[in-house]
């Protein structure tokens, strides 16, 4: 029975080894330098296109944040209407009398051969009067007045960059879904850093005009209800086109747009869309089950032996766990301080364990949703 004992814990320590390298994949964002605007060139001008719809308070509070970034060059703010029926171009029109770089314009209360949003970011992006545009939605606020500047060093990092990647948060929402975004915005960006983009937010993405058009913008998937950026980016993303701006003035907070139950299903769909980037799924799913295959081997272990007796046997499968924790903690903890983030208290990654639990379950649900559920949407 000891020697049964012994190779349970021995199976229980490769595990949790295994599992902690896993984990060490949180980290790589906060083991990563900064990348820096290339000296004497100066900021490009851009554009930053919001849309919305029905948010016309929401636009009132974030605007001006965005419109009176200190940005050393020329740049605007185009807000494109989705059909909303309050008080938004009223409220859009009095706002432009105050800001000269703020203008606005629209989308036809009908579109047949494309979604609403997808509309609404073409004409956006269509009407920018410079290159660069910056796709946000009006939930959006730059958690600092250097945001424009942050973006600007990070399109100016290569000549061959096309496409920026930065950071976004839950603004005021739950513990639980501010977590699970973080833990997924840091394997983004880290994965974008080094291979190209094969996932954005919500927003916050830079984009060049020319790359657009170049593609065609939307057309690979224009009947597609949601993760219009998700897809184009994936698509269009290379290791060379791509930059990923990791400084904490770069962070933008957002209220989500879908609801809870209806999120996790729209990633499932947009998940089925998205092309390449093999090695991410898998490094996603190893990072997403390092955390619950250690408790779960962990406990059974220390179960095991404190049933036959073996106390310091059940302390040192314990130990195993403590260490992989504080390991996993570490890792999360140096990154989320990276992008400007207080880390959360260890046992927040209690949350940790219930990912993998949310994927499946919306991967069910997604199973059991009808296919038009997910093509175009009007608003």
């Amino acid at each position: 029975m000891t020697e049964l004992q012994w190779i349970i814990l021995a199976a229980d320590a490769a595990i949790t080894l295994f599992a902690s390298l896993n984990s060490l994949a949180l980290g790589r964002l906060g083991r990563m330098k900064s990348q820096k605007r290339q000296p004497g060139i100066a900021y490009p001008p851009l554009t930053v296109v919001v849309t919305a719809h029905n948010q016309a308070l929401e636009l009132k509070k974030h605007l001006p944040a965005l419109l009176l970034q200190d940005y050393p060059a020329d740049f605007e703010v185009v807000v494109v209407d989705m059909a909303s029926s309050d008080e938004t171009i009223p409220m859009l029109e009095k706002m432009e009398e105050e800001y000269p770089c703020l203008r606005h314009t629209f989308t036809p209360l009908t579109a047949r051969d494309i979604s609403l949003e997808r509309l609404a970011l073409t004409l956006g992006i269509r009407s920018a009067s410079y290159s660069w545009t910056i796709l946000l939605h009006a939930g959006c606020r730059p958690a600092s007045p250097y945001w424009l500047r942050r973006m600007g060093d990070a399109m100016l990092t290569s000549n061959d960059t096309r496409i920026v990647v930065a950071p976004v948060c839950p603004d005021q929402s739950d513990k639980a879904d501010e977590y699970a975004t973080l833990w997924r915005e840091l394997l983004w960006l880290s994965y974008a850093a080094r291979h190209g983009a094969y996932r954005t937010g919500e927003c916050n993405v830079a984009y060049d005009r020319n790359l657009f058009m170049q593609h065609h913008g939307f057309a690979s998937h224009s009947l597609l209800a949601g993760g219009a950026t998700d897809i184009m980016v994936n698509h269009h993303s290379t290791k060379r086109n791509t930059a990923a701006s990791i400084r904490p003035e770069s962070l933008i907070l957002y209220t989500p747009q879908a609801r809870e139950k209806d999120a996790g299903v729209m990633f499932m769909e947009t998940r089925r869309h998205l092309r390449n980037h093999h090695l991410f799924r898998l490094q996603y799913a190893m990072a997403a089950t390092a955390l619950p295959v250690s408790v779960a081997t962990a406990t059974a272990a220390s179960a095991w032996m404190a049933l036959h007796g073996q106390w310091w046997l059940a302390g040192a499968a314990l130990l195993l766990l403590l260490i992989h924790w504080a390991i996993y903690h570490r890792a999360y903890a140096r990154s989320v301080t990276v992008l400007g983030i207080r880390p959360p208290h260890p046992l927040s990654h209690l949350r940790a364990l219930l990912i993998p639990c949310a994927d499946v379950r919306s991967w069910i649900r997604h199973k059991l949703t009808g296919s038009k559920a997910f093509r175009k949407k009007f608003v």
